[in-house]
């Protein structure tokens, strides 16, 4: 045995040799295990599976003759979330070019974070001069239920599978936390796959990723820059005097390769998103404050690239900048003039000899490279923003704070704002075109300023909080809260409901978005003033992602979708009303299930009071059925969502027909096979069978007692299914009137669930006595 094992070693070394050093030769031994053991195989045969079994043999020979090593990735966040399978490695071989060896890396198979596409996954492999991405001729031949397991079972995955059907939508083939596994639909075509992006947020993905060379940018040595949190792509390129940004090079950025590669050249930090790995709107692409990396959005044309907004505070655009001339401005130079602080535009003209602000040429003051030319006019310098929009509407626009200016100005007191006529002053003679454009009197931009220096709250005294003149603890409030408090409490004593008390309540809301009182005001500015509502259904999406336990938030969103519809109602009563507001309906519960899938929650208890009060206001119980499915398809321990299935079947059809409680009952159990331990599932035969309003005996489940043999068989009589099972069993043995069988159950159960044995205990006394009572 021992010379055999030697002779096996030898001949794995020369095989090693040879394929290390024979560099060509169409039938050496190394040309064939290379096209035998490389990633992608030239498969000819029909029967995938077999290709799929051929492929795990040969991998567990490449685990006999290499000791495992793991990799060394860059992205060393993500190391504890993969689950890697090393395949059959080709003969390392280099590739030496001017700068940098190359070594080819191997194919392999990851089981992907929870809701993490291939692509995104796959891509924190890379290294230099290898990009990864997903196999999608592999993935599709995971197309039977025997497959999936072998791959399962391959990856040395702890899920319990249990292969069920087919899927073809993004992150398939793919496992659940539940224990399911769902196979690639053959009949779809293998480019049907879809690497970047996942259908729903509880999938975990199987991966087959491919290494190939590095993906080429737009002008690698052009002025590619990565700007700053919150600041537009046109403030970072004009920094460095360039115009503006290249919507056609930034919009080339719309792959994972891609994105690696250029972040990799500014030196970057990219860490694979969970969810969808690309975005668009302002900033994008983009990097994020805490390391994550988002590509522009493939399905989006060039012209959508916006160089001059940030979607939100957390990108951080990589900018591609190109230069160009000044940008025009229009109407004759002498006429442009700089506003002291807080003038509106009118007076600054009138003072200057001329009639009055022109408003077209003020508007086509709409850029960053317009503004840079016309500051240059005035021969004023202006910082761009550090983070937020660059530009704003209202009277007054443009202004730039004091410490912006050159030319040693008079200092102005702190918070002061000078303001630039962004528009052309006219003489008498000029004649104004577009009178709607912009505001002719200026507002003095109050939102910039404390409460206590703005103009239209010099009629308010703030009452101070009153904590008695000896108080306890003083609480240490930050910046800004006292100040909005104290003027709250004043508006409230005057029982005003104005816009800017509206106004008020989003500052009160935005230092404590848990305040009631804030909320129930707002309401009643809403209300007294007739503002359109779709506006504050804007306004409350982001508490209801960013605080989802919040009651307030639910609530007032309740009480807006309610007033909504009742104000369609009086509007256009009759059928298109009713349209309206069955699309008002749906759209609050497609917001519930962002939320939910946002904040990787969907146990939230107000969340889910919120869908079951549009359900019940608006009937839409008909219709909710599908949606639950899919989300114990998702997780099948979700015991919210088997709360709210029994919900919705009481709501659909009450008192239940035997057809429904049969379709319930079938459901329930196949869950049960699913997964046994499942307790939702156990407690959901419950609730139809036993006695009570609208239940039947346990004996009217025929099926039901050859289940639970099963599953007690399966656990070899321990563990919790067995529990589950056993209790079960003791119920339908209770229901034929079989007592001593019942009370041997129960006794089984005292010594599987010791923590519950008193309670088994008392069932069986309870059980005695009933039968005591009877006789």
């Amino acid at each position: 045995m021992e010379l055999r094992g030697l002779l096996t070693a030898v001949s794995i070394l020369l095989t090693v040799l040879q394929c290390g050093f024979s560099l060509s030769g169409a039938g050496s031994v190394c040309n064939a295990q290379q096209d035998r053991c490389g990633g992608r195989l030239d498969e000819s045969p029909t029967d995938e599976l077999a290709v799929l079994q051929a492929r795990m043999e040969h991998r567990q020979l490449w685990r006999r003759r290499i000791p495992r090593r793991r990799r060394r990735f860059r992205y060393g966040k993500y190391s504890s979330r993969y689950q890697y399978h090393k395949p059959t490695t080709p003969t390392p071989t280099t590739t030496t070019s001017t700068s940098t060896t190359i070594i080819p890396v191997p194919s392999q198979w990851i089981s992907a974070p929870q809701g993490m596409p291939c692509n995104s996954a796959c891509s924190a492999l890379n290294s230099e001069g290898n990009i990864f991405q997903c196999g999608k001729e592999e993935m599709a031949a995971i197309n039977t239920s025997a497959a999936i397991l072998t791959l399962v079972s391959d990856l040395n995955l702890t899920v319990a599978c249990s292969p069920t059907e087919p899927r073809n939508d993004g992150g398939s083939p793919f496992t659940t936390p539940g224990g399911g596994c769902y196979y690639w639909n053959s009949g779809q075509p293998a480019g049907n796959v879809d690497c970047d992006s996942v259908l729903n947020g509880n999938r975990i993905p199987l991966c087959y990723c491919v290494p190939g060379p590095p993906a080429p940018i737009p002008d690698p040595s052009g002025p590619w820059l990565a700007g700053v949190a919150f600041q537009p792509c046109s403030h970072t390129c004009q920094k460095e005097g360039f115009a503006n940004c290249g919507k056609e090079e930034m919009a080339a950025i719309n792959s994972s390769a891609a994105l690696f590669t250029l972040t990799s050249h500014l030196n970057l930090t990219c860490n694979p998103p969970t969810g969808s790995p690309f975005r668009d709107g302002g900033g994008s692409p983009f990097t994020t404050t805490s390391g994550s990396c988002y590509y522009w959005d493939p399905s989006k044309p060039a012209e959508e690239v916006n160089c001059d907004t940030v979607l939100n505070s957390g990108r951080r655009p990589m900018c591609y900048c190109v230069p160009g001339p000044p940008a025009p401005i229009p109407g004759p130079p002498e006429n442009w003039i700089s506003a002291a602080a807080n003038q509106p535009c009118n007076t600054a003209c009138s003072n200057a000899g001329f009639d009055e602000c022109g408003q077209e040429e003020m508007a086509a003051i709409n850029s960053t490279a317009t503004l840079s030319t016309l500051l240059s006019l005035l021969n004023l310098t202006c910082t761009p923003p550090a983070t937020g929009s660059p530009f704003r509407d209202g009277g007054g626009s443009l202004r730039s704070q004091r410490q912006s200016f050159a030319n040693n100005r008079k200092a102005e007191p702190e918070l002061r704002l000078h303001m630039l006529c962004r528009f052309l002053c006219r003489v008498v003679t000029f004649d104004l075109k577009s009178s709607q454009i912009v505001e002719m009197e200026a507002e003095n931009l109050e939102d910039e300023l404390p409460y206590s220096q703005r103009e239209s709250w010099k009629d308010i005294s703030p009452i101070p909080q009153n904590d008695g003149p000896h108080p306890l603890a003083v609480i240490k409030y930050p910046l800004g809260f006292e100040e909005v408090h104290n003027y709250f409490r004043a508006i409230q004593q005057r029982n005003e409901t104005s816009e800017r008390a509206l106004h008020l309540t989003a500052d009160v809301i935005e230092h404590n978005s848990a305040n009631y009182t804030a909320w129930y005001y707002r309401r009643r500015c809403l209300k007294d003033l007739g503002i359109d509502l779709e506006d504050e259904r804007v306004f409350t999406d982001k508490w209801a992602r960013d605080c989802p336990k919040n009651y307030q938030v639910w609530y007032h969103r309740r009480w807006l979708v309610s007033e909504m519809a009742a104000r369609a109602r009086s509007h256009t009563p009759g059928p298109e009303a009713e349209a309206t507001i069955q699309q008002i309906a749906k759209t609050e519960l497609d917001y519930h299930l962002e939320c939910m899938r946002v904040n990787s929650d969907y146990k939230n208890y107000n969340g889910w009071s919120h869908r079951q009060y549009i359900l019940q206001q608006f009937n839409m119980w008909h219709e909710e059925l599908p949606f639950v499915e899919l989300l114990l398809e998702e997780d099948i321990r979700n015991n919210s969502a088997w709360n709210h299935r029994y919900t919705v079947v009481r709501n659909q059809s009450w008192p239940l027909t035997d057809s429904i409680r049969d379709r319930e009952l079938a459901f329930a159990m196949q869950a049960i096979r699913k997964c046994a331990s499942n307790e939702c599932a156990w407690n959901y035969l419950s609730a139809f069978l036993g006695e009570g309003d609208g239940k039947v005996p346990w004996t009217s489940a025929p099926a039901l007692e050859m289940l639970c043999r099963e599953v007690i068989h399966a656990a070899d009589n321990q563990g919790p299914s067995c529990c589950f099972a056993i209790q079960a069993l003791a119920n339908i043995h209770e229901a034929r009137g079989e007592v001593q069988a019942a009370l041997d159950q129960y006794e089984r159960l005292k010594e599987l669930d010791r923590i519950r044995a008193k309670y088994w205990c008392w069932r069986a006394d309870y059980l005695k006595q009933k039968v005591k009572g009877i006789s």
